[in-house]
């Protein structure tokens, strides 16, 4: 693993963040396959969009940008809003590139129609393509594999033309002045490429080098965004890979006086992400529509999240833990509420939330978890632990009454496991709050 540090240390980068567009709007309340349709960008879609422009610039005040975009209309809207948004912010954005190449999956003959229709006129294809989603080829349009080879294409012509005025530019020998991060080309260190989830999806798996025929798990929600990067490794040829990435190697140079070769780098979390910001009151009501989670469920994570702030410490995610808390039930109903509401979240491009949510029901609890400084999960977990239906009560008040619901030995073994993790939780909290009393003032 350390060759592979030393790698990742040594080698050229650029950022490519692959975007897929905002929210567009919808022709009706039918729900159908749309890929070359122009759809406009909905109210909503301007709002993700330009809130993602807010976030670029935030977070990478000092990057120039280059930005690509799909000619169709909810992707050439969602650059501009993006445009505006790093205006806003007080930045210069470059005027985006239209890219014909970047467009969604060609549907053919099934373009805008329903699933009914489809299931209705095309029997037999409807079955061929829930048997072989990756390779079928829907009449007069394209496969998923196709437009994904398609789509790649035009990714690296795009991304080595840059790479190699880069190299022309910038004499890759000379040492980088400390502190300074190393890039392709002055120019341009982040790309922005805004696009569609069919042709993103098929993208991404031919590099993952994932089953094209399960391309619908990778998460893909409007306005999320997955981030890449391209770099030039300069040592000898190596298997090294970057410690918590996943590598794929798109071009190796054939000159053997040369040892330098290309790959791409992806961290498994960062695709299909939606910043948090995107996150707010609103989101989370469409959350609760879209699950139907019930109201008395709803009435419970508020406590909770009420909780969770009384207890809310500097060196937390006041933000994360809030947004946990009020959606850490979502799919209350269901069996293994915890784990499919942590898959729903990661779905609808949250995973640093779902990753609380995960265990928020999990007893397992080390001396040394139990010994170290407090986390988001850690709080999430104890709030939820003090709330009974929509009241606060205290600890043992809410274990006393979940014991009735335990019916086996093996119930009663993770209450108790419960119950002790959340005492040594509270401990740890009033341990926090008696030496933050004790810190003399002025």
């Amino acid at each position: 693993m350390q060759r592979g540090k030393e790698l990742w240390a040594m080698a050229e980068r650029k950022r490519i963040f692959l975007i897929r567009h905002g929210t567009p709007e919808s022709r009706d309340e039918e729900k159908r396959y749309i890929g070359w349709t122009d759809l406009p960008l909905s109210r909503q879609g301007r709002k993700e969009a330009r809130q993602l422009g807010h976030c670029f610039a935030q977070r990478l005040p000092d990057a120039p940008f280059r930005i690509l975009t799909s000619p169709l209309a909810r992707c050439r809207s969602t650059a501009m809003e993006i445009c505006q948004g790093l205006s806003e912010e007080g930045g210069s954005p470059p005027t985006p590139v239209v890219v014909e190449a970047l467009h969604e999956i060609d549907l053919g003959t099934w373009e805008g129609k329903t699933r009914q229709e489809i299931m209705e006129a095309f029997p037999e294809d409807y079955a061929e393509r829930g048997a072989h989603l990756g390779r079928f080829r829907t009449p007069g349009g394209e496969s998923f594999q196709e437009a994904g080879e398609r789509f790649q294409k035009a990714m690296e012509e795009i991304l080595f033309h840059e790479h190699e005025e880069g190299r022309e530019k910038n004499d890759l020998k000379q040492p980088q002045p400390e502190g300074r991060r190393a890039s392709c080309t002055e120019a341009t260190d982040c790309i922005l490429v805004i696009a569609h989830a069919g042709v993103l999806r098929a993208y991404l798996s031919l590099l993952l080098g994932r089953d094209m025929d399960r391309l619908l798990e990778l998460p893909m929600p409007y306005a999320s965004v997955t981030e890449l990067e391209l770099c030039e490794e300069k040592l000898p040829r190596t298997d090294g890979a970057a410690e918590g990435k996943t590598k794929m190697l798109l071009t190796e140079n054939s000159d053997p006086t040369k040892t330098w070769r290309t790959r791409v780098y992806v961290r498994p979390d960062d695709i299909g992400v939606r910043p948090e910001e995107l996150l707010d009151e609103a989101e989370i009501r469409r959350l609760y529509r879209k699950y139907e989670t019930p109201e008395r469920v709803i009435r419970h994570m508020r406590k909770v999240a009420e909780v969770a702030g009384q207890w809310m410490t500097g060196e937390l995610n006041r933000g994360r833990v809030t947004k946990a808390c009020l959606l850490h039930d979502l799919c209350r109903t269901v069996p293994e509420h915890a784990r499919v509401t942590a898959e729903v979240l990661r779905k609808e491009g949250y995973p640093q939330i779902a990753a609380l949510v995960a265990v928020h029901h999990d007893a397992r609890y080390t001396e040394a978890e139990a010994e170290g400084p407090l986390t988001e999960a850690e709080l999430l977990f104890y709030a939820d632990k003090r709330v009974q239906e929509d009241r606060i009560v205290t600890v043992e008040a809410r274990f006393q009454e979940s014991r009735k619901k335990c019916r086996s030995p093996e119930a009663m073994a993770h209450h108790a496991a419960m119950l002790e993790k959340t005492r040594k939780i509270e401990e740890k909290l009033q341990r926090l709050r008696e030496r933050k009393s004790e810190k003399p003032r002025g």
